[in-house]
């Protein structure tokens, strides 16, 4: 033991007094470890910690599909499936979901809205959570659907009310609905919404009673049961099989279009939306700290090769080889321990612009830097570190001697230790490859994301929902007629409010979903949407005419049998022909023959997403069903202005009645969807350039080594009349071989894994020359390292250096 103490004190010190290569395998390591420690932090919660839910083992996800949208990331199925799983109670002890929207209301005036989120009441009982303060929800709490019973978080509880019980006496009015504070949810609660919400700041208890009207037509999202005890996943799944195929038959769907319930453990169910996205990231910053693991291993070879001398000291006074051995290991232990530490410290300074670049769906999941697992979690990195990194240097010096050393210096050779650092060389420029491979394809799919236009003039525009002019109570249906009064007197009001510049409105929202109520787009086959719009809709959208003319006021007054289409459209109607060419064809939409009076230019509901048909046809014509919920209104402001919510909701409730609004910038409403991408381009454009130093640091480390080793051999081979520039080659041969056979096997690997995988690419990308420009970079970068090192060749004197010999 005093041994161990004796050698663990002489590694600290070689270490502090070590030279820069020491410090650069430090900083090598501190990287490999903060990159990790970000993104450990971020994904935790959702990959790796257990669900903080009674018997989790027990709790299962039934989804039928899943969508793709980023905005709107749930699995849905028809609410008749939902009615049918709860009822067999032999196999699920209860079935329950969470919407997924969030309703922002303020519980005190002038404080920061409350994000609340509605659950179905019997949801805590089937996660089996009890609150922290105050109670559950009981089954009439959904009931009165003016009532809206909520369960606050904890962090919510502690940030926004300082702790305090008398939270429990909180209520306050919302529109039609009144909100109360029932009780705090336990800490750490984790929503399992398909959604996956992110930062919320509680829930409540909500029944959506149009479930129940029309339970064949209205989606629910994916819900989450709890089995019964004794139940597996697999008799679970043979009973969603069943409820599944007594639904579509009910519904007479065709078979085509019929998919089965799926069940799966709920930490798998309820993130399978993004799921393979954390496993790229998680694969990603695996792969950089195996960069730096082997990139530590380079440069400990190296350190121990340039302390051949201190070995034969060691020897010769009677040290043994396992001793060695120990020394070796516990100096690549203290870098490793340095290294996490100095990584620790890196992330805790940079979480806070972490948190504001990442996608707003991982926020609310992330851990501070001061978390007991992630701590755990960056100590269990130095010890991997440690090893992994250690094993070879340590054993090199296990199998010296004092003559392997003497021999070594004399034949100018490096022994074993340099071809394990050649063999190390080419590995880590394999991982490099592919870490850059993964920044080449997704930066530039997101720089043409933020460059293409999206069709639209998004600064300035703001969408509304407007709840007011609804007659008939809210669960009437008004005639197309109504629906244009309703529209017009809607903008009538909406366009005199200052700093507006232009007002229109649709039935359905332009920038969501597919809306094809009259099926012209289906008896078409294809997936398109027709819009019933207000007046200076293509004005107010900022969107431009291509070939004809908007709607006239006549035209719009009198629902007259015109419509307006896009490009895609156009060309998908009349393949080959220019877009002036439709201007005054006829379509057969619906029961109404309508002529095709301009063509716009395509309109993407979303950055980078592709473009759908659409046809445009005045709001109020016969062939579009009517609308008995919000008005999507569109508002463009002059620069610099911001409708006021509460000054429009005032105007709209004098003239309607009371009502709900919803203001929404649409600049605000793109932004998720291009917080994926660019977190995505960010992150592993970083962890390439993180890449490409790692190989810098270990390149000039084993380059600057041979050379200063070879100075001697150098020296007479000038001398003897062989020029610096083979002297040179000589040199690189050691470092840029083992490099080129790594980025070759790389160069394989990104092919393979690209063919076999082509969901890894962005869509229209075949991969292979973003691949091929990767591994010229890498290969490109690594010579450059090993060169300029070489430079020194160029001023060795044969006379000097044969006289200092």
């Amino acid at each position: 033991m005093r041994e161990l103490g004796t050698d663990a004190r002489h590694a600290l010190r070689s270490v502090t007094r070590g030279r820069g290569l020491v410090v650069a395998a430090v900083v090598t390591f501190a990287l490999g470890v903060a990159v990790n420690v970000v993104v450990l932090s971020l994904i935790d919660r959702l990959l790796f910690r257990p669900l903080p839910f009674a018997e989790p083992d027990r709790l299962v996800h039934i989804h039928l599909f899943a969508r793709s949208d980023v905005g709107l990331a749930q699995a849905f199925m028809p609410f008749v499936m939902s009615q049918a799983l709860a009822a067999r109670t032999d196999v699920f002890e209860g079935v329950s979901w969470a919407d997924g929207w969030v309703a922002e209301t303020a519980a005190i005036p002038g404080e920061s809205p409350l994000r609340l989120t509605p659950v179905r009441a019997n949801a805590l009982d089937v996660l089996g959570v009890v609150p922290a303060l105050g109670r559950s929800f009981s089954p009439v709490d959904a009931d009165d659907g003016r009532q809206r019973p909520v369960l606050l978080t904890a962090e919510t509880w502690q940030r926004a009310f300082r702790g305090s019980d008398s939270v429990l006496h909180l209520s306050w009015q919302a529109g039609p609905f009144t909100y109360r504070v029932v009780g705090v949810l336990p800490p750490g609660f984790l929503l399992p919404s398909s959604h996956l919400l992110g930062r919320f700041d509680g829930v409540f208890a909500y029944r959506d009673r149009r479930l129940e009207m029309f339970p064949r037509g209205p989606l629910t999202v994916a819900p989450f049961a709890r089995l019964r005890r004794g139940v597996s996943i697999q008799a679970a799944q043979v009973v969603a099989n069943q409820v599944s195929t007594m639904a579509w038959e009910a519904t007479d769907t065709p078979t085509p279009t019929r998919q089965r319930l799926t069940v799966l453990p709920l930490q798998t169910g309820f993130t399978i939306l993004v799921r393979p996205y954390l496993w790229l990231l998680t694969a990603a910053v695996w792969t950089v700290f195996a960069v730096a693991v082997v990139n530590l291993a380079v440069l400990l070879l190296t350190w121990g090769r340039w302390r051949a001398d201190d070995a034969v000291v060691r020897l010769a006074l009677g040290a043994s080889p396992s001793r060695l051995f120990r020394m070796a290991f516990l100096e690549a232990s203290v870098i490793c321990t340095l290294g996490a530490l100095a990584g620790w410290v890196t992330y805790l300074g940079l979480q806070s612009t972490v948190l504001h670049v990442v996608p707003s769906v991982l926020k609310g999941f992330a851990v501070g830097g001061w978390d007991p697992r992630l701590l755990v979690a960056t100590a269990g990195f130095a010890c991997c570190g440690a090893v992994a990194a250690g094993i070879f240097p340590a054993l090199a010096s296990r199998r010296t001697s004092v003559v392997q050393i003497l021999n070594a210096r004399s034949a100018g050779g490096g022994g074993t230790s340099s071809a394990v650092t050649r063999i190390v060389l080419a590995v880590e420029a394999m991982l490099g490859v592919a870490v850059v491979v993964g920044g080449a394809l997704t930066i530039p799919p997101f720089v043409s994301l933020l460059v293409s236009s999206p069709g639209f003039a998004p600064q300035n525009l703001f969408a509304l929902d407007v709840g007011h002019g609804i007659v008939n109570g809210s669960d009437a249906l008004p005639d197309a007629d109504t629906d244009r009064r309703r529209a017009v007197e809607v903008l009538d009001v909406l366009r005199v409010a200052p700093g507006v510049v232009s007002a229109s409105a649709s039935l359905a929202d332009p920038l969501e979903g597919q809306a094809d109520p009259t099926g012209f787009w289906k008896d078409h086959g294809l997936d398109g949407r027709v819009l019933a719009v207000a007046s200076d809709f293509l004005h107010t959208f900022g969107t431009k005419l291509v070939a004809g003319r908007d709607f006239t006021v006549a035209e719009l007054d009198a629902t007259a049998p015109v419509a307006v289409v896009n490009e895609t459209g156009a060309r998908l109607l009349w393949p080959g022909e220019a877009p002036s060419a439709a201007i005054g064809r006829v379509l057969r939409v619906g029961i109404v023959n309508r002529t095709i009076v301009g063509v716009h230019e395509d309109m993407r509901q979303e950055p980078g997403a592709p473009v759908s048909p659409t046809l445009q046809v005045p709001i109020g014509s016969r062939d579009v069903p009517p609308q008995q919920s919000g008005l999507p209104v569109l508002l463009r402001m002059e620069p610099g202005r911001r409708p006021d919510p509460a000054y429009l909701k005032a105007m709209l409730d004098r003239r309607f009645g009371p009502g709900s609004l919803q203001v929404e910038s649409v600049d605000a409403r793109l932004e998720p969807l291009v917080e994926r991408p660019r977190f995505l381009a960010a992150l592993l454009g970083v962890l390439g350039g993180v890449t490409l130093f790692l190989m810098v640091v270990a390149l000039h480390a084993v380059t600057s080594f041979e050379v200063a080793r070879r100075r001697r051999e150098a020296g007479i081979r000038i001398a003897l009349g062989a020029t610096t520039t083979a002297v040179r080659r000589g040199v690189l041969a050691v470092t840029v071989w083992p490099v080129a056979v790594g980025v070759t096997a790389g160069f394989g690997l990104a092919c393979w894994a690209v063919l076999e995988m082509p969901r890894l690419l962005p869509a229209g990308k075949t991969g292979l020359w973003e691949i091929a420009l990767s591994a010229i970079g890498v290969l490109g970068v690594g010579l450059v390292a090993a060169w300029v090192p070489t430079r020194l060749m160029a001023r060795i004197n044969p006379a000097v250096t044969l006289r200092v010999d």
